[in-house]
């Protein structure tokens, strides 16, 4: 499939890259929902799609604004996120390790009982 075929996919893994958003699971739905959306519309989606990924942007919008913009663990880099595909981390079809998270050091940094 030619890059041009991927571009919201593409940049939908850009943002969620740069967010840390793929590694909280409480958001696995959003992400998921997201990626099949930009799939949609890289294979020429029509205005109802548009509108469910215009919906579904906000929704994401609204969960970065309560983090400040970034998840906690997001500034692994490259080679910290291959080094654990390569110790046998699930890797998605993004080629981006959903690595476990920690949910109780998740609560505690949020301030959730």
């Amino acid at each position: 499939m030619a890059a041009a075929n991927r571009r919201h996919r593409s940049a939908l893994t850009r943002m969620l890259r740069a967010t840390g958003l793929v590694h909280v699971p409480e958001e696995a739905l959003l992400v998921e929902l997201l990626r099949d959306l930009a799939k949609e519309l890289d294979e020429g989606g029509g205005a109802r799609t548009r509108l469910a990924y215009l919906s579904a942007t906000k929704d994401l919008r609204r969960v970065l604004a309560g983090t400040g913009g970034r998840v906690q663990g997001s500034s692994e880099s490259s080679a910290q996120r291959a080094a654990v595909a390569a110790a046998g981390a699930e890797v998605d079809d993004d080629d981006v390790p959903v690595v476990p998270n920690d949910l109780a050091r998740f609560k505690e940094e949020r301030g959730i009982a």
